[in-house]
């Protein structure tokens, strides 16, 4: 896959990417909307790059919880360096977990109670909600869907999800 080729919604990105090309693999993400395509994922790519991560994302298997552009519409940019890092990290889970989507040839390697931490100590629960899609749930009020799973890319893969 060419570098400028884009990633459409429900598409597979290769397993063969180099180390550093998870930020460029999550701008090129796009769905349809209103009869052009629209990018989803590039905000939390930004953010990744201005933590200075990229690397260390790339150092071992991660899944990443990206969420998608909408999702950051009232976010406000952590003011320090280590705040935004503790961001992305909220964002992170050690290893290469799948959840065995639809068209998806992976399967489900979450743990069985699918309670798992972030790389920040956040504990989060992966569940199938009463509409049979997957849902994360924390302390915090409310779920975020994962609307896109298993999206490899050369280290891990990510779960695109509609809220931070």
């Amino acid at each position: 896959m060419r570098q400028d080729e884009k990633i459409r919604f429900g598409g597979r990105l290769p397993l063969n990417f180099k180390d550093n090309d998870l930020v460029a693999n999550l701008k090129r993400c796009e769905r349809p909307f209103q009869g052009k395509s629209e990018h989803v994922l590039t905000v939390f790519a930004e953010l990744i790059e201005a933590s200075g991560l990229e690397r260390a994302l790339a150092a071992q298997p991660y899944t990443i919880l990206a969420p998608h552009n909408a999702a950051f519409a009232r976010f406000k940019r952590p003011a320090t360096p280590e705040a935004l890092k503790s961001f992305v990290w909220d964002h992170v889970l050690l290893g290469r977990l799948t959840l065995g989507g639809a068209g998806s040839k992976e399967r489900y390697t979450f743990p069985r109670d699918g309670q798992v931490r972030t790389v920040s100590g956040q504990l989060l629960k992966v569940e199938r909600g009463g509409d049979g899609k997957w849902l994360l749930t924390s302390g915090a009020p409310g779920a975020a869907r994962i609307l896109e799973t298993d999206l490899p890319f050369a280290t891990g893969v990510f779960q695109r999800v509609d809220r931070i």
